[in-house]
């Protein structure tokens, strides 16, 4: 059940654009003070994405 002002969301496709790829990469090198020194701060990269909303949370 999705907490409160969330969505669930059963994915059916997604995609990764170059934006996410350089991220990844560290790409441009002073990019990396924002987005994490040695890794990105956070794993999950791509917001693009195709689906079936499975169950809405309260508000």
């Amino acid at each position: 059940m999705p907490g409160a002002g969330a969505v669930l969301v059963r994915v059916r496709a997604s995609s990764v654009n170059a934006a996410d790829w350089h991220v990844m990469r560290g790409d441009p090198y002073f990019a990396r003070l924002f987005l994490g020194l040695r890794a990105p701060k956070t794993r999950m990269r791509g917001l693009d994405f195709a689906g079936v909303v499975e169950a809405v949370g309260p508000g």
